[in-house]
């Protein structure tokens, strides 16, 4: 799902991830992506955010709101759902 991501972002912490699987998802526009498979691409992320304070700054901030569309009982809220779809499906 994205759980390290999420909670670095609810700590603050810009996040640098990978450009594939369900973590842009998870991120939006808070994501500093980069190739997971390319040390030089995350590297060079990395560098960017150390050097540039101002994006560093709105990447945290990005990610404190995005963190806060992920609560604990939205996911209870959809699990419920999904689980009541999955029993009028059978009938």
């Amino acid at each position: 799902f994205g759980l390290p991501p999420l909670e670095a972002m609810a700590s603050g912490i810009p996040v640098v991830v990978s450009n594939s699987s369900s973590i842009p998802e998870i991120c939006g526009d808070a994501g500093n992506y980069v190739n997971a498979n390319d040390p030089q691409d995350i590297a060079r992320m990395i560098d960017a955010l150390l050097e540039d304070n101002t994006l560093c700054q709105q990447k945290s901030k990005l990610g404190l709101a995005r963190a806060k569309q992920f609560t604990w009982e939205k996911a209870a809220e959809n699990l419920l759902k999904s689980c009541e779809k999955a029993v009028e499906n059978r009938k």
